[in-house]
């Protein structure tokens, strides 16, 4: 496998909300697969917003609040990403 490019967060700000949720997601000890279980999203479509690469639409925001217990943290800065 090759190594991991971690996004520049500095970048913009869908590289920082995708930095923040690929660190919240790490801490929290899950893989992708396991955040977009009960999301209706698959694998490709979280690295793709993990990497800055799309934005994140309301419902998964709210999904991975209650799911990384992050207070409403992805829902609030939804729109700003």
């Amino acid at each position: 496998m090759p190594p991991r490019k971690d996004p520049d967060a500095s970048a913009s700000v869908p590289c920082f909300y995708g930095a923040e949720l690929r660190y919240l997601r790490e801490e929290a000890g899950l893989t992708l697969e396991q955040l977009a279980d009960g999301s209706f999203r698959g694998i490709s479509f979280l690295s793709q917003i993990e990497r800055g690469e799309r934005g994140m639409p309301l419902d998964l925001a709210i999904h991975c609040d209650t799911v990384l217990k992050t207070n409403g943290f992805f829902q609030r800065r939804c729109e700003d990403a």
